[in-house]
């Protein structure tokens, strides 16, 4: 017990976590409250009105209330028809609908007349939300019923078919579960209320981001602190060696997880029940249209306890995930870039793994499926698992709890019987450490000497292997399939690329009165036929020739829509467009979530790779002694930063070099001569610059800003001189942002470095004035964080050691 409470106390009598952890807290909460604000700000707002509302419906039959929310959202859309067009003259698509509604209800605009609408407008937008709101929830009531017969009648209609009669195979026997499982639904008392506060509060991510950080942060102090300090050596003298402590670690890691999960999902869940309610928790959750997918006989309240349980056990089989990574080994940048590994390829597997595949199952049993209570329990899933139907529900439940009964098991062993040792480091023949320990006989420069120690103590070659296998495999060997409006729209670009001219323009002309003959052609084609003028092969033959090239009609359309754009830059801005193949240009350019999967490699290849250069130098006790090379820690400071940039550079050239050679390697070449105008995302780009020219800027534009995020970094490891929470700390402030972008919360681009990896989308949809305030910017957070990092590198006492010490080393 004494143990463990001295594990506790050394976590929380940290200054990072006492200040890092309560600013996540606020940041959950404030990300939250924002989010649901800017997409349901109306049904917050009126809440306290549309639950009078509700409870009037309430005490109607559940069919004359649905019928009874129908006709009012009707009447109330068509007085909105009036009014939007009376206020609006000018609009053809609300003067039609208020024609359409007006010849449907003879008396509606006497109705409307008399009705409070006609002079409170607001209130007709007002209660038209309440109609709206309404609908949905007793619309969910009466469909189930119709929902619940359908499955029926899908699997009687399934077993008809020849190749799902097979009793022993898994597609029958999933066809009969799934009708079994949804058989038990029928007859459930369905009651009416509002999902939101359950979903949301249920499917925020970034909670769960935030949380495992946290606790990956807590358990950086419990397990990798002594490995950084040197002190791990020491801790064999505790009685009953390291077992006793091993428990206690797991103990306080265990009580802290599970005080953060109340803190940040129970954050959660009182600001949905404040904003939105949960209504009544006896209800089934097929009451609510988002839970009519689950065979689970749950109430909300029953849904609300075992979503976080689930979220617990989730955040605890991580936690004890990680100590077992950091258990095993040695080195922290080895742990973490195995946790990272871990993480991304769970990530991986959740996103793209096909349904169909045959590793389908490992897309719902991963470490971030598991945080997914909201589908583990709110949607009907089974695996194949050996040719049987098995639910997911089922099996996360199962391996969960065998996870838990098995990792802690397993790492307090590690940590009692491991070595304090690198495994890596043990077994080296002897001929091999004899070349290791040669005295070199020739000098070092510092330059050399931080750029060896990086790549090789640092393991920031071991980095640079990583990326350039990720290049290796990020190269397509199998060759794109296009569709057949694609595969035409090619063939027309493949003749037409390059400056548009008069010729072109002709032959394409010549092409649409081909494509706007065919109605003319064909008719006149079947009257011959009638008349006897062609024979029935004949015509069968030209008919089949008509109706093909009818098939490409769209694709050429797409080339015509391409040259009426370049026609009209011509005219309006007078730059000579080009033909630039809208395959190739989106491939490259609109494709945000591969260039959010290439920013987050880059992030965690980057601060794994780059955060050893302060740190290790603190952790050994070398850094004072360092100091006195020759011309001063000036030229010392400047050549890791010279150092931590040149990784920038090649990590940066192995992570975005796959995807120009896909493009060569998919597409006809892009004429790199032609105005960047000529792709429609940069047509208002507003200087006349080629291609080339364009991806020159922008890749400047990402490694400047790529220097920065460096700068940044490299002054937190200046200022917390601990390898790990380094890493941490680096990838939960600018790593963490591109997975919220990921997840849907695009406002935070331009307050983070999300706007460097996305430049693309940046320069389509963003004025290049707020593109050049943004990199000033970063460019004043680079000079403060080099400034803030000059100063903590030059303090008097740095890493333990006096300056003072190296002083009298170098007077010696």
């Amino acid at each position: 017990m004494h143990l463990f409470g001295n594990e506790l106390m050394k976590v929380l009598r940290k200054k990072l976590v006492f200040l890092l952890i309560p600013l996540m807290l606020i940041a959950n909460g404030a990300l939250f409250s924002k989010e649901q604000w800017s997409e349901h700000g109306d049904l917050i707002r009126y809440r306290s009105e549309f639950e009078q509302v509700e409870e009037a419906y309430a005490r109607l039959p559940v069919q004359q209330a649905a019928d009874k929310a129908m006709a009012d959202y009707e009447t109330q859309f068509a007085y909105l028809a009036l009014l939007t067009a009376a206020a609006d003259p000018s609009n053809p698509v609300w003067i039609a609908e208020a024609d359409r509604v007006t010849k449907e209800r003879p008396g509606l605009l006497q109705s409307f007349a008399a009705s409070p609408y006609s002079k409170e407008p607001d209130l007709l937008r007002k209660e038209l939300l309440f109609s709206e709101w309404l609908l949905k929830q007793y619309k969910a009531l009466t469909d189930y019923p119709a929902f619940l017969e359908e499955i029926k009648q899908r699997a009687e209609s399934l077993l008809t078919v020849s190749i799902f009669q097979e009793p022993s195979s898994y597609s029958y026997r999933n066809i009969k579960k799934t009708s079994e499982d949804f058989e038990s639904l029928a007859g459930l008392e369905l009651r009416p209320g509002l999902e939101e506060g359950i979903v949301r509060a249920a499917t925020y991510p970034i909670t769960d981001i935030l949380a495992a950080a946290s606790i990956l942060l807590i358990g950086i102090y419990l397990f990798l602190f002594e490995k950084e300090t040197k002190i791990i050596p020491l801790l064999r003298s505790c009685e009953r060696g390291r077992l006793s402590l091993g428990i206690a670690k797991l103990s306080a890691l265990f009580t802290l997880t599970a005080l953060l999960v109340i803190a940040f999902h129970g954050t959660i869940l009182l600001l949905g029940y404040q904003f939105y309610g949960f209504g009544d928790l006896s209800r089934p959750i097929q009451s609510m249209n988002a839970f009519q997918h689950s065979n689970l006989r749950l109430t909300v309240l029953q849904f609300l306890v075992l979503m976080s349980i689930g979220k617990l056990c989730a955040s605890v089989v991580f936690a004890w995930i990680a100590a077992l990574l950091f258990t095993f080994f040695h080195r922290a940048a080895h742990a973490l870039l195995g946790l990272i590994g871990l993480v991304g390829g769970s990530f991986a597997a959740t996103l793209l793994l096909s349904p169909s595949s045959t590793w389908n199952a490992l897309q719902s049993l991963n470490v971030v499926a598991f945080f997914d209570c909201y589908s583990i329990l709110a949607h009907y899933q089974n695996l194949n698992i050996l040719g049987y139907p098995i639910a997911r529900s089922a099996l996360t439940a199962s391996l969960t709890l065998w996870l838990l009964l098995t990792l802690p098991v397993l790492c307090t062993w590690k940590y009692a019987h491991g070595s304090s040792h690198s495994p890596l480091s043990r077994g080296v023949p002897p001929y091999l450490d004899k070349l290791r320990q040669r005295p070199r006989s020739y000098p070092l420069s510092v330059s050399t000497h931080e750029l060896r120690k990086l790549m090789v103590t640092g393991k920031a070659g071991l980095i640079v292997v990583v990326a350039i296998m990720v290049a290796w495999l990020s190269i397509d060997r199998i060759p794109l399939r296009f569709n057949q409006d694609q595969a035409v729209y090619q063939r027309y670009l493949s003749q037409l690329e390059g400056m548009v001219t008069e010729e072109k323009l002709d032959f394409l002309e010549k092409e649409r009165q081909v494509y706007a003959d065919l109605p003319n052609e064909e008719k006149k084609l079947t009257q011959d036929q009638k008349l006897g003028m062609i024979l029935p092969a004949t015509y069968q033959e030209r008919l089949g020739e008509l109706q093909l090239l009818a098939t490409r009609q769209k694709g050429f359309q797409q080339v015509m829509e391409q040259a009426d754009r370049l026609e009209q830059l011509n005219r309006e801005r007078g730059i000579e467009g080009y033909f630039v193949n809208e395959l190739a240009s989106s491939y490259l350019f609109e494709r945000p979530t591969v260039q959010l999967v290439q920013a987050l490699l880059l992030m965690g290849l980057l601060q794994v790779g780059i955060s050893s250069l302060f740190p290790l130098d603190s952790q050994t006790g070398m850094a004072a002694i360092l100091r006195t090379t020759l011309h001063g820690r000036r030229r010392l400071f400047a050549i890791k930063y010279a150092a931590a940039f040149g990784i920038a550079i090649l990590l940066t050239v192995l992570v975005y070099s796959p995807a120009f050679f896909n493009l060569q390697q998919h597409f006809h070449r892009l004429d790199w001569a032609a105005p960047v105008q000529s792709i429609e995302s940069f047509k208002t780009f507003p200087f006349d610059i080629s291609l080339r020219v364009f991806l020159w800027l922008v890749a400047g534009l990402q490694l400047f800003g790529t220097f920065c995020l460096v700068s940044c970094s490299l002054c937190a490891s200046l200022l917390i001189k601990r390898q790990s929470l380094t890493i941490l700390l680096n990838m939960t402030l600018w790593g963490s942002p591109l997975l919220m972008e990921w997840m849907g919360l695009s406002s935070i681009r331009s307050i983070s470095f999300n706007q460097t990896f996305l430049l693309y989308a940046g320069f389509s949809s963003t004025s290049i004035l707020r593109i050049i305030g943004y990199f000033i910017m970063l460019a004043g957070m680079a000079i403060c964080s080099l400034w803030l990092g000059w100063r903590s590198y030059n303090k008097a006492s740095w890493g333990g050691v006096k300056i003072h010490a190296a002083r009298t080393v170098t007077s010696s």
